[in-house]
């Protein structure tokens, strides 16, 4: 017996050894590059590859806003550089043996689609979650942040001083007044027929469809299940009214800014109609919805747009000059700057002709200035950290504003429901699932690796500080996003909505917001 044990290590030992003997010989091989400027050079498909790995670390190091507390959390950097060498190796000898039958595209004799995978293995233990970050190939393989995903029980409690009893319950052998002894963290506030109820609600580490849970200090096993994903909206922005509420939706903050400049334009102009009918109508109504069910963002800019024809209605004063207060409670942001970002941002305002000759002079300072510092440096530290969020109180509309949310709410979107605090901060009311968490680290940039052009998503900026998020104790960080005031998966959303604001003509205003977006 150890006689075959051993002959099948030696066996596992040699075919290791003959494909990484095939790797090296092929990473020999010569390629003739193009450069930007049209300049072409031969090289070995070994120093194109270790280039590409140099290039990464340089990214990393130089150009990725957490890397520092990644540093302090244990993050190692050498360990970095040769996990991205054997990872790709692995992956490249894969494709080569185990899937002949795939067809992969080769960029200057490198493997892309192993590349992008062996840069993103780096970030599978990262010890910062940042949900921006991404990196990905030709044919889009890429690496991500997954969400942390809720999963409902049927179990409903109600609280009786500090107990919370078993009101409803839809599970074999578990009855009404049953005592949870669980953790009350698990107890999520949901509202039902007019009354604020608990429901067992809990983040599983990975897929399941059942959960334990403490009753009268036993356990039990529970069913559970997950949100389902909405449709998407068929229309960029959407609008509703009753005589007592206004509905107001938004597909994206995008407006199709990869297409045409007519389609963009023609989807900017429906968001802008919607906004004119919800100016119109808003300050009459007592409830204001926004639906930011399934939208991942885009430019903020039309958020904050967003917020201020609901805040103001027709008061035009007010609402033009809402995105530039806005803008100045970006307190505590921390941008970071070295010659790799700067070289990003420098490139990006001087070939913009939006960009004024002071700006792009002032730009032009800082990258020289990086240039010959040669230093990662932080621009804000010296700004005080405020320690509340600011509020403006200038709000006219005197209602509540709901806001609906989901899994697909992210970035552009969580910064409309952050900004919507400083202004009428009482009457915020979230509504639905936890949203996507991407908005810690902001100012992404698009790099790319110079010989497999395997591109890197990073950012730039540590938004952590800034006091519409750090002091706002709904929001709970990246991959877990803004905590709802009263949750409801997909399939309750409509009765939450007609519980909480007590207007019964919204089933009929709203029929279908299960689906998604009005």
């Amino acid at each position: 017996m150890k006689n075959l044990k051993t002959k099948k290590i030696t066996l596992v030992s040699l075919a290791s050894l003959v494909l990484f003997t095939n790797f090296t010989l092929t990473s020999c091989k010569k390629v003739t590059v193009k450069a930007e400027d049209g300049t072409e050079r031969k090289a070995s498909v070994r120093k194109l590859l270790n280039e590409d790995i140099d290039t990464a670390i340089e990214y990393i190091t130089q150009a990725y806003a957490p890397y520092d507390d990644a540093v302090k959390l244990g993050f190692d950097i050498k360990k970095a550089r040769r996990t991205i060498k054997w990872k790709y190796i692995e992956g490249s000898l894969s494709h080569k043996y185990l899937h002949k039958d795939k067809e992969y595209k080769f960029v200057n004799g490198i493997d892309n689609w192993a590349m992008a995978w062996a840069v993103g293995q780096v970030f599978i233990d990262f010890p910062v979650r940042d949900k921006h970050l991404s990196v990905w190939g030709i044919d889009n393989d890429g690496f991500w942040w997954n969400h942390e995903y809720a999963v409902f029980s049927d179990l409903m409690f109600e609280k009786k001083g500090d107990d919370y009893i078993v009101s409803f319950s839809n599970v074999n052998g578990i009855k009404r007044g049953m005592k949870f002894t669980g953790n009350p963290e698990d107890l999520k506030k949901i509202s039902y027929g007019g009354r604020d109820l608990y429901r067992f609600i809990v983040f599983p580490k990975n897929y399941t469809s059942q959960t334990e849970i403490s009753l009268d200090g036993k356990t039990y096993t529970v069913p559970v299940n997950y949100n389902y994903a909405i449709a998407t909206a068929a229309a960029q922005a959407g609008f509703a009214e009753t005589k007592d509420s206004v509905y107001v939706s938004l597909k994206d903050f995008d407006f199709k800014m990869d297409e045409s400049k007519e389609i963009h334009d023609q989807t900017e102009k429906e968001f802008y109609d919607v906004l004119d009918k919800v100016k119109a109508c808003v300050l009459n109504k007592k409830s204001a919805v926004i639906d930011l069910r399934g939208n991942p963002g885009g430019y903020s800019g039309y958020g904050m747009e967003l917020l201020a024809s609901v805040f103001y209605g027709s008061n035009e004063g007010k609402v033009k000059q809402f995105p530039a207060l806005a803008g100045q409670y970006n307190y505590g942001a921390l941008t970071l700057e070295s010659p790799v970002t700067l070289k990003r941002r420098y490139d990006e305002i001087i070939n913009s002709d939006n960009y004024g000759s002071d700006t792009k002079k002032k730009i032009t300072e800082k990258y020289e200035y990086a240039l010959k510092n040669g230093k990662r440096l932080w621009d804000g530290l010296d700004k005080p950290v405020i320690n509340e969020i600011p509020l403006l109180k200038n709000a006219e509309f005197k209602g509540i504003i709901y806001i609906l949310m989901d899994e697909g709410s992210a970035s552009a979107a969580e910064n409309t429901i952050a900004y919507s605090y400083i202004e009428s901060r009482d009457n915020i009311v979230l509504v639905g699932m936890n949203t996507s968490g991407c908005i810690d680290f902001g100012d992404v940039y698009t790099y790319e690796l110079p010989n497999s052009k395997v591109k890197m998503h990073l950012a730039g900026s540590d938004m952590r500080r800034i006091p519409v998020f750090s002091q706002n104790s709904h929001w709970h960080g990246d991959t877990k996003g803004f905590y709802p005031d009263y949750w409801a998966g997909n399939a309750e959303v409509l009765d939450t909505l007609v519980s909480l604001t007590g207007d019964a003509e919204l089933r009929t205003a709203l029929k279908g917001l299960e689906k998604g977006q009005m």
